[in-house]
């Protein structure tokens, strides 16, 4: 049906010469004739102006006015509306009844006596109007008002679906509100619906935009309770986790987390995660620790390279250092200490003993005041090992650093007599 302004006019008019009185039927078809959405904004103004009951045809045209407009105020005023002034019993076995509904002409061939009570049934709010109210509300941020709804849908018997509580679950994590996301996820489990991980994913990035990490740690560790069957934690769900221990220091639950992370096979922490996770443990002491978790996440695609060095008559064991943060090149040395211990102590090992090359580069990218910061800081950390390690320069390249096989070995040995002995730290 095509909108034709002037005939519709002319419509009315006649209408009136004739006495005859609008009805919802009337309201109904006007606004089905393809009305512009302001058009049919006002053309339902004057049905509820004129005390007449929308038809759920009427209705659903509103809304789609509403939704064009994104007014989910205005659709949140219909909806109240409509529950104040329709029969609000839910419960409707009639399977062409439910039929008619949808096209607003339920109260056609019926009694009389019945057809304001069929016409208020025709048009009483359900879940997919609730939801469609639910959607524009969360799109002009009203997390308030969608939480209202939600209330006022179970109130009125209409359970809200999942992809209800999803509308809202993302509309606060947008405004950073953690306190209602993580009312609402227990609420949903309370009330017996469907909590899956993607749900719980979106509180706990609620609560890391809000920086509330004790609250992320809780969230992991009631996830097989709150998602049961559902719970499949996936990257984001443990490297947040991995990032709220950190920011908490708590570096017990990091490597829990990280442990139960790396036992799923093929998944693995993103750099930023491996990092901060390296940092702390390097702040706090967790030097063995420290190194487990480059050799574990980093090493296995950073392998250390072994060559022969024709030159100096010397084999050398080489770490490249290039794009690491001081706390990950740490743990890249450490890592290549602690191996080149190992091999000191294997009897079966027939390879010699190697100098360690430290690969820093020469700074060019460096962004403080485009002065190298790696290398120096590597040479300041080595040279406070007991007993020292000096990291000296090669002349024909700046770009590296050379640690004698002796310097190890004598460090080598005073780790094996002193096992509870480590390292300063700067």
């Amino acid at each position: 049906m095509i909108y034709d302004k002037y005939k519709t006019n002319s419509i009315i008019n006649e209408m009136k010469q004739y006495g005859l009185e609008w009805d919802s039927f009337t309201y109904t078809a006007i606004m089905m004739s393809s009305l512009p959405k302001d058009d049919i904004i006002s053309t339902w103004n004057e049905m509820i102006g004129s005390g007449i009951v929308p038809s759920a045809a009427a209705a659903t045209e509103m809304f789609k006015a509403c939704m064009e407009s994104r007014n989910g105020t205005v659709a949140l005023e219909v909806l109240n509306w409509l529950w104040n002034n329709t029969n609000t019993n839910t419960n409707n076995n009639n399977n062409d009844d439910n039929i008619n509904n949808n096209i607003g002409y339920s109260w056609v061939g019926s009694n009389n006596n019945n057809i304001e009570t069929r016409r208020k049934e025709d048009s009483k709010p359900d879940l997919y109007m609730c939801s469609k109210v639910l959607l524009a509300l969360a799109q002009e941020g009203k997390t308030s008002e969608c939480i209202t709804l939600l209330d006022k849908m179970r109130e009125k018997d209409i359970k809200p679906s999942t992809y209800c509580y999803m509308i809202v679950l993302n509309a606060l994590e947008k405004t950073s509100d953690w306190k209602k996301a993580v009312n609402l996820i227990l609420q949903m489990q309370l009330r017996g619906s469907v909590v899956d991980s993607k749900a719980v994913n979106i509180v706990i990035s609620t609560c890391v935009k809000a920086n509330q990490w004790a609250m992320v740690l809780k969230l992991y560790e009631l996830m097989p309770l709150l998602a049961g069957v559902t719970f499949i934690p996936n990257q984001f769900t443990f490297s947040q986790s991995i990032n709220a221990a950190c920011k908490l220091k708590n570096v017990t639950a990091a490597m829990n987390v990280l442990d139960k992370m790396l036992s799923k096979g093929q998944m693995l922490p993103p750099i930023t995660t491996t990092s901060l996770l390296i940092s702390t443990l390097e702040s706090n002491g967790y030097h063995e620790e420290s190194a487990k978790v480059y050799d574990s996440v980093i090493s296995c695609h950073l392998n250390y390279n072994y060559y022969d060095d024709d030159e100096n008559s010397q084999l050398i064991m080489i770490v490249d250092l290039h794009g690491l943060s001081i706390s990950l090149a740490r743990s890249a040395i450490r890592s290549a200490l602690y191996s080149m211990r190992s091999n000191y102590f294997n009897k079966d090992n027939k390879s010699p003993n190697r100098s360690l090359v430290i690969i820093t580069g020469i700074g060019k990218n460096s962004k403080e005041w485009l002065e190298p910061v790696l290398k120096p800081s590597v040479q300041s950390w080595l040279s406070s090992f007991v007993p020292p390690l000096v990291a000296s320069e090669l002349a024909d390249n700046l770009g590296r650093l050379i640690v004698p096989f002796k310097m190890i070995e004598s460090w080598i040995l005073m780790e094996n007599n002193n096992p509870n002995s480590h390292d300063k730290e700067q």
